[in-house]
């Protein structure tokens, strides 16, 4: 099969080891990560012609929860464009753009936000050959309905 066997268009989970499988599901993070930090990044300027916190050139994406808890991870309400010095701010002083986010959109919608990313997941290393299939199914939906999104809106992509 070669050095990445599961770099094949279709690959059959069960046929790859439990690493190629891992690898498989990070690439498609990857992917869904890169469409919809381009379409965020794309939007934001669009919506606040710059960083929404100083109005400098959007360069940067951040999540107001993080990205760790991959429920909430492609959620478009969770994400936002931002500047370099906003983005490297944002990382020691959260709660500034997380005051911005309940100011801009409410506080309940924050704190369902975070409910939502309070619920269960189950992490890569722990999933079954059937869990990481479904996860590489929705990641490509995920990354087509971004790069769909930037193509109607925004001609790019």
């Amino acid at each position: 099969m070669g050095k990445r066997p599961w770099a094949g268009k279709n690959v059959q989970l069960t046929a790859l080891s439990q690493a190629s499988q891992g690898k498989l599901v990070k690439m498609w993070e990857k992917k869904a990560d890169n469409a919809l930090s381009k379409y965020v990044r794309e939007a934001t300027r669009d919506k606040f012609g710059g960083c929404p916190f100083c109005g400098g050139p959007v360069q940067h994406c951040f999540h107001f929860v993080t990205r760790k808890r991959r429920i909430t991870r492609w959620l478009f309400i969770n994400v936002i464009g931002s500047c370099k010095v906003c983005n490297k701010l944002e990382r020691y002083f959260p709660d500034v753009s997380r005051a911005w986010f309940v100011k801009t959109y409410g506080a309940e919608v924050y704190l369902n936000l975070v409910r939502v990313a309070q619920k269960e997941w189950t992490p890569r290393s722990r999933m079954d050959v059937d869990e990481k299939a479904a996860s590489i199914r929705y990641l490509q939906a995920i990354t087509n309905y971004y790069k769909a999104k930037l193509m109607e809106e925004f001609r790019i992509y």
